[in-house]
């Protein structure tokens, strides 16, 4: 079995193997969201807003748990990321609870995200919960200017307007690495429609990015949340894991759906929300 290959590649048979969009579709909503937005045009940032600062890498064992990170904190500089908060329905805990903790027991290298929202107990007498705030990614994390931010927010406002609300839908184990696969991830996608309608959503954020010169989302994205990692890429043997699960919830399309409240951008440790 071929290890899965990570978002950043997108030149070989494998991505769209992987990919849960094909072009044709992908034509189909960038047309879709021209034809949504045809009334909004957007005029283009003052050039003082367009110098960004560079973005480099460096490792930092200690501070990081062996993690890269992207690019470094500098004064002045603040990370930012559009995304859809979730958060898992109590009545669907008991169906993705015993999900999680088989991975954990399975592939003890997994370890709960950083915000603490999965809690997975191997004593069976206590209590597991997967009560945290998780999150859809709609762009990467790029590094802003403070002078940045407003203009920013204030078009990723307008162009997010007209977007009809939707329902989302989780129901597929899948595995994915980061671009410099450092960290492997376990993860839930986004399935059914409610799929096509979050691209929606990245192709207005890219729009928005492209008139800033950050970087864009992947070309093919595959919207999903995070529930465990694991240090380097060891994708090949998660994914079997992955594909255990969904075995043994007999391949079922759809374990749980629910409202998409709002979108937030992250600027540094403020949140703004830009749609709801």
């Amino acid at each position: 079995m071929d290890a899965l290959k990570m978002y950043g590649d997108s030149d070989s048979d494998d991505e769209e193997q992987h990919s849960s969009i094909n072009p044709p579709l992908e034509k189909t909503l960038q047309q879709s969201l021209v034809a949504t937005h045809s009334s909004v045009i957007l005029p283009p940032p003052p050039d003082e807003l367009l110098r960004i600062p560079s973005s480099i890498q460096e490792i930092d064992g200690d501070a990081y748990g062996g993690r890269i990170r992207s690019f470094p904190h500098v004064e002045g500089n603040f990370a930012l990321h559009a995304y859809i908060p979730v958060t898992i329905p109590s009545h669907a805990r008991g169906r993705v609870l015993p999900l999680v903790e088989r991975a954990f027991r399975r592939f003890p290298k997994l370890r709960p995200l950083d915000d603490g929202g999965v809690d997975v107990c191997p004593d069976p007498g206590m209590t597991s919960k997967l009560d945290g705030e998780y999150h859809v990614s709609l762009s990467r994390t790029v590094p802003v200017r403070m002078h940045q931010i407003e203009s920013i927010v204030s078009k990723l406002r307008r162009r997010l307007a007209s977007q009809n609300r939707y329902f989302i839908e989780f129901g597929s184990w899948e595995v994915f690495t980061n671009d410099e696969r450092t960290r492997t991830f376990l993860s839930l996608e986004v399935v059914t429609a409610s799929a096509s309608e979050v691209k929606k959503q990245v192709l207005a954020v890219d729009e928005v990015f492209k008139l800033h010169n950050l970087p864009t989302f992947y070309e093919n994205p595959r919207p999903h949340i995070s529930l465990g990692w694991a240090l380097g890429d060891v994708s090949r043997d998660l994914k079997v894991v992955a594909d255990e699960l969904n075995k043994f919830q007999n391949y079922q399309a759809v374990l749980w759906s629910s409202h998409v409240k709002k979108v937030e951008c992250k600027a540094g440790q403020r949140v703004y929300v830009v749609w709801e």
